[in-house]
C-alpha cells in the first residue's frame, strides 16, 4: 500500500485483511520507499496513490516496469 496519507493506508489494509485474511500488506508512505520495499520483499500486487510528493504512483509504476522485464511480468 503506497499512499502519503497514513489514514488511507490503514483503511485499505484493514479492508484487504477482511477480504483476504492470508494476505500480508507492506506499507510505504512515498514512491521511493515503495521501490525499496518492492526490492526487498516478494511483492505480487502494488496499490499506488497517483498523487504523492516525490515519486507519484505513475512514476513508481514506470520504474517497476523498467526494473522488471516483460518476460518476468504477466502484463
Amino acid at each position: 500500500m503506497v499512499d502519503d496519507e497514513e489514514d488511507i493506508r490503514e483503511i485499505l489494509i484493514r479492508q484487504l485483511a477482511r477480504l483476504e485474511p492470508d494476505c500480508r500488506a507492506i506499507e510505504a508512505p512515498c514512491g521511493r520507499d515503495a521501490l525499496k520495499a518492492i526490492d526487498e520483499a516478494d511483492v505480487d500486487v502494488a496499490l499506488l496513490d497517483v498523487m504523492m510528493p516525490d515519486l507519484n504512483g505513475l512514476e513508481v509504476l514506470r520504474e517497476i516496469r523498467r526494473r522488471f522485464s516483460r518476460a518476468e511480468l504477466p502484463w
